[in-house]
């Protein structure tokens, strides 16, 4: 079968590795970001790994001490930790502890080492689904309940088609404005090995210094035209608009409009830049992750576990990916973080725990997110330019079999 791949291009030049844009380089001595007082650094005394992976954290982003936070978890394995009355003993009530100790006030970011627990499972106190990513729940962790679907009081609504985006507020300027509404971005450092863990600060501090290189590789799962911003089509304009903000910082970017993703023999190698779906219980060894590269899948279970493969997120961490987020059963779509508010918040110079959190609809759900939240790579960035219609050139494929993948997620709630 002949089908159609549409790449949007930028360059004229074949170099696949290209420079970054000149609003990226920073210096290669990174000051300390005055935000590591607001992390939080949660780690597993059951495993030594964790302890190291925290103290490695602590060390490299300069975070006070008195910020550590010790829990004695079982299952420190990426599976279940339990129901909810073990999330309650062995996360929520010492994570509270360390919270009060420090000043809850003082914490916008907590981040979990290696070989700490990262869900839960309990039919009766989570009706909606009874698999819950602790991340979630932590991220509201002095709610009197932990609900189902908690709305997040810091996200915004974006209507893509209509290029309808509201101004970037920090999750710091949220907070001060809003005291009532204590909640947390949350972040893991974790994936199969300690070493791949403590590699997301590294290619994170590596991007931050000498800028990102590299392309755009975005990857729809319906061809033109994409119609109204609702339903199943939301998630390709969310892809979309993110190739264009992609595009208009200065790289070139590669969107896929036929339903076949990138695989093997179709590979979008150098990327910096990632959105794209449908590949449940799957990755595809396609890319080649540049340090710093951010992204993720539009899938149900698209991040099981960070130390777990066979998931698309775990299959991009072990891979090399910087950032991710994903699932850990079915989310609905509404409920995924939004990919091309968050491209345009961080390419504006926006930190991914700020511009995540901030495109991240629910609370007390299944997201959860991988990576380091001080991770800043275009800290001296001026805001992107509206997004300009692209060039396109197409190119033929070859590819055989049908589209037929398991239908994602219930539709965006706009």
């Amino acid at each position: 079968m002949i089908r159609i791949r549409t790449a949007f291009l930028l360059s004229l030049t074949a170099s696949l590795f290209l420079a970054a844009p000149a609003s990226s380089q920073v210096s290669s001595t990174l000051a300390r970001d005055p935000l590591a007082d607001k992390v939080l650094v949660v780690f597993n005394t059951r495993y030594p790994e964790s302890v190291d992976v925290a103290n490695y954290y602590i060390s490299k982003r300069q975070i006070p001490d008195r910020n550590r936070c010790a829990i004695d978890a079982p299952s420190g394995d990426g599976y279940y930790l339990g129901g909810a009355a073990a999330y309650n003993q062995y996360v929520k009530l010492p994570v509270q502890n360390c919270l009060n100790a420090v000043g809850p006030d003082k914490i916008l970011y907590i981040v979990f080492s290696y070989l700490t627990p990262d869900k839960v499972f309990d039919e009766i106190a989570y009706s909606i689904y009874a698999p819950r990513a602790i991340d979630s729940l932590v991220a509201d962790i002095w709610a009197s309940f932990d609900g189902n679907m908690t709305s997040n009081p810091y996200s915004t609504t974006e209507h893509s088609a209509a290029g309808d985006y509201p101004s970037f507020v920090s999750l710091a300027q949220f907070r001060a404005d809003h005291p009532a509404n204590r909640v947390y971005s949350v972040w893991r450092l974790d994936a199969r090995t300690a070493a791949q863990a403590t590699g997301l600060v590294d290619k994170a501090m590596t991007a931050e210094a000498n800028g990102i290189t590299g392309r755009g590789c975005f990857d729809r799962r319906y061809p033109d035209p994409l119609g109204d911003d609702n339903n199943y089509a939301s998630g390709d304009w969310d892809i979309q608009k993110a190739a264009h903000f992609v595009q208009s910082a200065g790289y070139p970017v590669t969107l896929d409009t036929n339903p076949q993703e990138f695989d093997p023999s179709h590979r979008c190698d150098g990327a910096a830049f990632y959105g794209g779906w449908y590949s449940y219980g799957n990755y595809n060894d396609a890319f080649r992750w540049v340090p710093g590269a951010m992204g993720w899948h539009l899938d149900s279970l698209s991040l099981w576990s960070a130390r777990d493969s066979t998931s698309w997120g775990g299959g991009a961490i072990e891979h090399g990916i910087t950032v991710t987020t994903g699932a850990v059963s079915e989310p609905f779509l509404g409920a995924i973080p939004h990919l091309d508010a968050f491209f345009k918040d961080v390419l504006a110079g926006a930190n991914v725990g700020d511009a995540l959190f901030r495109h991240t609809e629910f609370l007390d759900w299944m997201i959860m997110n991988v990576g380091d939240p001080l991770y800043r790579p275009f800290r001296t960035a001026s805001p992107p330019p509206p997004v300009a219609p692209a060039a396109t050139a197409s190119r033929r494929r070859s590819d055989g079999g049908s589209a037929g993948a398991p239908s994602c997620c219930a539709s965006r709630r706009r």
